[in-house]
């Protein structure tokens, strides 16, 4: 079939020191998607270090059959912070979206590359306005991570409220999972996903969404753009969210456009 294995099951493989994984580029769904954050950490080119898991001279990979008695001590001995980075609480606050396309509209926005096909023979990504009445709108907040006990991957996942016939400007000011936040205990290798949905009479359809690594986050307010669901930049769609960190720590990397 034209569809990728699940996000936490690619997130598995890379953190296990997987080196090329074959993707289906035919489908911008959620490997895809996590994909495509995981490389604009270094500008969507040349490769990602892996983390400290990997990297660090003093965190071997375990379980290894090969690894020595001195390599299990010195594992054993080290807290779960200094094998896969600092854990920290992530408090992230849906605050408002401005500009969303209704349903069945595509307002792709220009790209780079654009300027090579001058006299549009190319298919284009537009659509006539839509004649359908105002959206009911609603987001969704996923964290592709791993679990505090073990290492089995986990999905936390908050559902806003509805907003009816507002896809101009529609506001939540909603805490993702209230005051208590979401533990990452491996945030140099967990993901986010803000999606925003159009509620249908049959089906839900997102509009528009994005993947963020957590490593890329900056605190305070931040306006995310949204892409739509074939992986394309959307004109002037956006979602403010409010983002902050216990402990409050920069984080090592970040997006250069965010």
């Amino acid at each position: 079939g034209s569809s990728n294995m699940p996000a936490v099951n690619l997130l598995s493989c890379a953190r296990a020191g997987a080196q090329l994984l074959c993707l289906n580029y035919q489908t911008n769904d959620a490997g895809q998607q996590l994909n495509r954050a995981l490389f604009r950490l270094n500008g969507s080119c040349g490769y990602v270090l892996q983390g400290p898991l990997l990297t660090h001279p003093e965190a071997p990979y375990l379980p290894h059959p090969t690894a020595s008695d001195k390599a299990r001590e010195a594992w054993a001995a080290m807290t779960p912070a200094r094998r896969s980075g600092k854990a920290h609480t992530l408090h992230l606050q849906v605050v408002c979206a401005q500009h969303l396309p209704k349903s069945g509209e595509e307002r792709i926005a220009p790209d780079v590359w654009d300027h090579f096909d001058p006299q549009g023979l190319m298919p284009a990504h537009h659509r006539a306005p839509s004649l359908n009445p105002p959206s009911t709108i609603y987001v969704t907040v996923e964290a592709w991570h791993q679990a505090p006990a073990g290492s089995e991957e986990a999905t936390l996942r908050h559902e806003t409220k509805r907003v009816e016939g507002n896809g101009l400007n529609p506001s939540w000011e909603e805490h993702v999972n209230g005051p208590a936040g979401w533990y990452l205990a491996r945030p140099n290798a967990a993901f986010v996903r803000l999606a925003v949905h159009h509620r249908g009479v049959l089906k839900d359809e997102c509009i528009g969404s994005e993947v963020l690594p957590v490593v890329a986050l900056r605190q305070g307010y931040r306006s995310v753009q949204l892409r739509s669901p074939k992986g394309l930049r959307l004109q002037l769609a956006a979602l403010l969210v409010h983002i902050r960190f216990e402990p409050k720590e920069e984080p090592l990397r970040r997006f250069a456009d965010i």
